[in-house]
């Protein structure tokens, strides 16, 4: 995610209370694409053992991190 700080600042604008969730979404495998689905489903629905690659879109898990420890280092307001 880029500009943690900023977007920490404005929401906290508005609200005293933030969860932040990392989005994460995979790519169909070759029959859920088949069978008309944009993305993956759930681990488990098909097996657990399918690995499916990961959208542009989603953050990393190393972004995640650097998001969330940035945060961590911000003075408390």
């Amino acid at each position: 995610m880029e500009h943690p700080l900023e977007v920490y600042r404005f929401l906290r604008e508005f609200t005293d209370y933030m969860q932040f969730l990392p989005v994460v979404e995979s790519m169909p495998t070759q029959y859920e694409t088949e069978v008309g689905q944009l993305f993956a489903a759930p681990p488990g629905i098909h097996s657990i053992k399918i690995k499916h690659l990961l959208t542009d879109f989603s953050v990393s898990s190393e972004g995640y991190g650097l998001f969330v420890c940035d945060l961590g280092r911000m003075e408390k307001v």
